[in-house]
This record gives structure tokens, C-alpha cells and sequence, in this order.
């Protein structure tokens, strides 16, 4: 068709000589291209919206130190809750409702009181807080054993036999045995046995690690600090609520 167009428009009726063809070069049937679906379904992943913080220290607080959940961060925060048969922390109520609101992990004690009865003890914490809280809280319920408000150590180790009872009363209700709160130096007084170790050991000693854990072989949470003798390590100011008493897992929770 083209060689009779150029006769055509220059009166040449020869026919001209046929045009060379070159063989195409060599080109692949179908070109690789680099894979992206691996990068495409990674960025399709969802985002945490609420990651877990990397603390591992927290809080535990009373109607002594009130907190403005507006600037608290934190993972974790323990409360007082109960004290002997009738004594009401009246910061309990706000303080898991802003915990259940804001999704932070919550434990609440009981401050043990040896001259009352185990079970009204128990009964009394119990109603007060709320078995399905107790139940379903992050944390075990929790055992506040200390020498305060009269208690000497010696009647409180006189009243371990009653503090057994409290302990199976709140694992025969909750399923769960309640973490035990005390002190180094009164650990080592009191000389508990090997039920104890049914709960995990909170253990308090302010600026140095605690060592004396018998019976227990190690601790879960280590109060470093009640706000006042500072931690080299640790901080004991919180957003939120400033100084107060301050802990530090053992283990990172996850």
C-alpha cells in the first residue's frame, strides 16, 4: 500500500525496492515487576488505639491522695477500698468508675483491722467493693497487714490464725487468692508459713530493695516509696496526683 502511494504521487510506475525489515528485538512475554502486596497488607493493618505504656511503676492512693484522671497516664492504680468492719475509703466508687472508664487496670485492699472478726472483715470488703468486681478486676483482691492505728506487731502476729480465715473466705468467694501487703521488717517478724504463698507478696521497704521474703521466694510488687523518700531509679510523682505511694512490678505485667 505505501510503495503505491509514493508511485502514485510521483508518476513512477516501478515499483520501489521493498523496505528492510528488522527482526524485533528479543522482549519477554511479561515483565517482573516487584512484589508490594506484602507492603500494601501491612499498611492495611488496624492501629492499637490504646497501646500499653511501658511503665512499670504505679500508684496506690486513698482519700489522702485524690486523683484528676484528666492527667493520670498510667497502666495500673490500686485504691483503698475497706478497713476493718465498716470503715469506707470515700474515694472507692469514683475511682473504678474512672478506672472501668478509662480502661486502667485496677486493684482494690482492704486494710486488716486483728482485733475483728476475719469473716465480718471479709463480708465487709466483699459487699463493699462487689464480688463480680472482685471477681473480674485485673488485679486479685488485696490484703493492707501492717502495724498502724494500735496494731503492734505482736498482736498481729497473735491474730495470723483469724488472717487465715479471711484469706480462704475471700478465695472461697472470688476463686482468687488476695495479694498480701506488708512490710520487710514485719515480714520477718511475723514468720508466716508456706500458705501464705497461695497469694502473691506485695512487700514495702523504702529506699533500698527488699530481701527478707519469707516465705516466699520472690516478690510481685515492691513499694519503693511513700512519697517522701524518693527512689534513685523510680519516680514517686504521678500526673495526676503528685507524690504519694509509689511501686514497681518485679516483672513487667503485660
Amino acid at each position: 500500500m505505501f510503495q503505491k502511494l509514493l508511485a502514485w504521487l510521483f508518476g513512477n510506475k516501478q515499483s520501489l525496492p521493498p523496505i528492510e525489515s528488522k527482526p524485533l528485538p528479543n522482549v519477554p512475554s511479561s515483565v517482573e515487576v516487584p512484589p508490594v502486596v506484602v507492603l500494601i497488607q501491612e499498611a492495611a493493618q488496624p492501629v492499637s488505639v490504646s497501646p500499653i505504656k511501658p511503665f512499670l511503676n504505679f500508684p496506690d492512693i486513698s482519700h489522702y491522695e485524690p486523683c484528676d484522671f484528666n492527667k493520670f497516664n498510667g497502666n495500673d492504680l490500686f485504691t483503698k477500698a475497706t478497713e476493718g468492719k465498716s470503715m469506707i475509703d470515700g474515694t472507692l466508687k469514683f475511682n473504678m468508675e474512672q478506672c472501668k472508664k478509662k480502661d486502667i487496670r485496677f486493684g482494690a485492699y482492704h486494710f486488716y483491722k486483728c482485733n475483728i472478726d476475719p469473716i465480718i472483715q471479709a463480708k465487709h470488703y466483699i459487699k463493699t467493693v462487689g464480688l463480680d468486681n472482685l471477681k473480674s478486676f485485673y488485679y486479685e483482691p488485696i490484703l493492707d497487714y501492717e502495724t498502724t492505728n494500735g496494731q503492734t506487731e505482736e498482736n498481729l502476729k497473735k491474730a495470723i490464725p483469724e488472717v487465715k480465715q479471711f484469706i480462704q473466705y475471700i478465695y472461697e468467694q472470688t476463686g482468687r487468692y488476695p495479694i498480701f501487703y506488708s512490710y520487710e521488717s514485719l515480714l520477718a517478724y511475723l514468720e508466716l508459713d508456706s500458705y501464705f504463698t497461695n497469694c502473691k507478696l506485695w512487700i514495702a521497704r523504702y529506699g533500698k530493695e527488699p530481701i527478707k521474703l519469707a516465705p516466699w521466694k520472690e516478690y510481685w510488687v515492691w513499694q519503693y516509696s511513700d512519697g517522701a523518700i524518693p527512689s534513685p531509679k523510680y519516680s514517686d510523682n504521678f500526673q495526676g496526683i503528685g507524690r504519694c505511694d509509689a511501686n514497681v512490678f518485679k516483672k513487667k505485667e503485660l
